[in-house]
Order: C-alpha cells, then sequence, then structure tokens
C-alpha cells in the first residue's frame, strides 16, 4: 500500500517539476541550453531521424514558451520538459556516470516522449515551413 502512495508522490513531484519549468521561460532556457550542451557528442549519425526530432523539440518548447508559437497542447509541452529534465539529470535510472550505459535510458525517454507527440511535432515543423515561406516585410520608407 506503501508503495502506490509513494509511486503516486513521484509522479506528482514529477509532473510538477515540469510544469514549473514551463511556467518559467528563463528556466526553459536553460533547460534547452543544457539538453543542447549535453547532446553535442551525440549528434546525427548516432540517433538518426530522432537527432532531428530532437532539435526540433528543443525549438517547439522554447517557442512556445516564449509565446511565438501556441500550437502545442499543454500536456505535450509538459512532456516534452519532463523528458529534457530526466535527460539532463545526471542521477536518473542509469546514472550518466555509467557513460553508454547512462545515455541509453535518457535516450529512451526521449524516443519514447518524441513518438507520443509527433503529431504535435510536425505540426511545429509545418508551422515553422510556413515562416520560412512568408515574404519579407517591406520597409516604411
Amino acid at each position: 500500500m506503501a508503495s502506490k502512495q509513494s509511486n503516486a508522490s513521484d509522479k506528482t513531484f514529477g509532473r510538477s517539476s515540469a510544469n514549473k519549468v514551463v511556467q518559467d521561460a528563463e528556466k526553459t532556457t536553460r533547460l534547452i541550453n543544457s539538453a543542447l550542451r549535453k547532446s553535442e557528442g551525440l549528434g546525427d549519425k548516432s540517433l538518426g531521424e530522432l537527432w532531428g526530432y530532437f532539435k526540433a523539440l528543443l525549438r517547439m518548447v522554447e517557442a512556445s514558451i516564449r509565446r511565438r508559437y501556441v500550437g502545442a497542447s499543454w500536456q505535450s509541452l509538459a512532456l516534452a520538459v519532463g523528458a529534457l529534465i530526466y535527460f539532463v539529470n545526471p542521477l536518473d535510472f542509469i546514472p550518466d556516470i555509467a557513460f553508454l550505459g547512462g545515455l541509453i535510458d535518457d535516450v529512451t525517454i526521449l524516443a519514447y516522449v518524441i513518438r507520443w507527440i509527433k503529431g504535435d511535432i510536425d505540426r511545429f515543423l509545418q508551422w515553422e515551413q510556413q515562416l520560412v515561406a512568408l515574404p519579407a516585410p517591406e520597409s516604411a520608407d
């Protein structure tokens, strides 16, 4: 019985941590920068398609927090931020001290969340493409 209660409080703690970060643009920016630093050694060769979605996820979270993009659901943002918190935290299920083993669980969590919210990421990518396709504003001269 106690384990169920502990499990519920762990879920609440994780959810509340992600919500606090989502609501604070500076914390979110620091989290994104930490995730970028940690992922520098991984690159697109080792992660394949996941690498592109990971980078898109980072941009989607940043644009959403800055209120430039409003198409992502609150649940998707909370899941994305929760996965990023897990990714940058060196003391997770398999500590990052065990280099490859420590990254495997991090990448697995990211892959799972990316797959879960792929529709929101794809819509964000379409939104980015539309921004690129917009003509530049004319000067007021």
